[in-house]
């Protein structure tokens, strides 16, 4: 196990998904377990999660979780990439 200095991040967890709202804001509390009980040990990261509604801008030097519905690229389940501020964003799609 890894041992460093706690860093925190400010993770927005994005519901742009279509009619599933409440079941991507009910996965907010099982990640924040997962990310500071497992994740925080192994890569000396913390982050403290947050729900942001569809159409909601996060705040600056947010790393964003997105799920939509559907892939913007061919065959893709998800895929990481980075936000114009160059932080992580990760994209989850929930249909294809």
């Amino acid at each position: 196990m890894r041992t460093s200095r706690r860093k925190y991040s400010r993770a927005a967890w994005f519901d742009a998904i279509s009619g599933r709202m409440t079941q991507v804001q009910a996965a907010v509390n099982p990640l924040q377990t997962q990310v500071t009980r497992d994740f925080f040990p192994i890569w000396g990261v913390d982050a403290t999660l947050a729900f942001i509604a569809q159409g909601t801008a996060p705040p600056g030097g947010t790393w964003w979780l997105t799920v939509f519905d559907d892939s913007d690229q061919a065959n893709a389940l998800g895929y990481h990439d980075v936000t114009n501020e160059g932080l992580p964003i990760a994209k989850v799609f929930a249909v294809t």
